[in-house]
């Protein structure tokens, strides 16, 4: 199957990934955010790390990726409380996962916004750098949603106080994400989806082979089942569970007496205690 395919190749392959993705992402995060406090490293910001597709057609590629890089919120408490949250569903994701599948995971959101809005460049030019950065911030809610699928029941504290399980948060944030999708302007209101495209892209064949393993549990099971009710009806026609091959003894004739099976005989053959060990084998 090709999502036992993919697992096997990020196991043989791990040391492929980048070791603490998210801390190197975060600490980016947070140096540009303190540089960008002066006006000199402000306009560093915006002429060399924003998706600009004029700039990157021009040569300046490392623009598909680092846009990522620049930190979207407007002062240092946001700042905190995003980075911790999101160094630590990072750093969960990286040890369940693997660091190559957490890499591929990442670098995967990142080039489906960075697709969509050199798509998007067509029409609005470099005026999509602004809306990438939306995106970048949905593809850290991305990492949320996923962490929130592989731990539905895992118990977080909002704003460091109010206890709560992962699962409410996700639906939280997928009505976040659709109220971005309804209220904001296009094309800005599609980066939201372009990420949660990420997630299902890595999620819809585990969800398939999921499905598909219980569905072959459910058919062993009812098949199990039907053949324990027919074994019942032939134990009720015929009157008795175990009979002796030799002597003819069943359990309702003596109810007092034990039969065993024999492994070495042919077929199914019972005795009783007298015959288990003194029999010729059916062969």
């Amino acid at each position: 199957m090709e999502y036992n395919r993919f697992e096997r190749f990020c196991a043989r392959h791990e040391r492929w990934g980048v070791r603490n993705l998210m801390l190197y992402v975060i600490i980016a995060n947070v140096a540009l955010f303190i540089l960008g406090t002066t006006q000199y490293g402000s306009k560093f910001i915006v002429d060399w790390l924003l998706f600009m597709p004029s700039k990157i057609a021009a040569g300046q590629i490392w623009r598909v990726i680092t846009f990522v890089l620049i930190p979207n919120v407007g002062d240092i408490f946001s700042l905190a409380l995003s980075s911790m949250f999101y160094f630590f569903v990072g750093r969960v994701l990286e040890s369940q996962w693997g660091r190559l599948k957490f890499t591929i995971y990442y670098l995967a959101g990142v080039l489906l916004q960075a697709a969509f809005a050199g798509i998007m460049s067509i029409w609005y030019g470099d005026l999509v750098s602004i809306y990438t950065l939306s995106g970048a911030h949905y593809l850290n809610m991305s990492l949320f949603l996923a962490y929130a699928i592989i731990n539905p029941d895992g118990m977080v504290r909002m704003y460091l106080v109010i206890p709560i399980k992962m699962k409410w948060l996700a639906l939280i944030d997928l009505a976040y994400i659709l109220v971005g999708v309804v209220l904001n302007p296009f094309p800005q209101n599609m980066f939201p989806l372009v990420a949660l495209l990420n997630c299902a892209l890595f999620f819809a064949p585990r969800a398939f082979h999921m499905l598909r393993r219980k569905k072959f549990e459910t058919s062993n099971r009812i098949d199990f089942q039907k053949k324990a009710r027919e074994h019942e009806k032939a134990v009720k026609k015929r009157g008795y569970t175990h009979r002796c091959v030799v002597c003819g003894k069943t359990d309702v004739t003596n109810p007092e007496e034990e039969f065993r099976y024999c492994s070495q005989c042919k077929g199914y053959a019972c005795y009783c205690s007298e015959h288990i060990l003194n029999h010729t084998h059916i062969k």
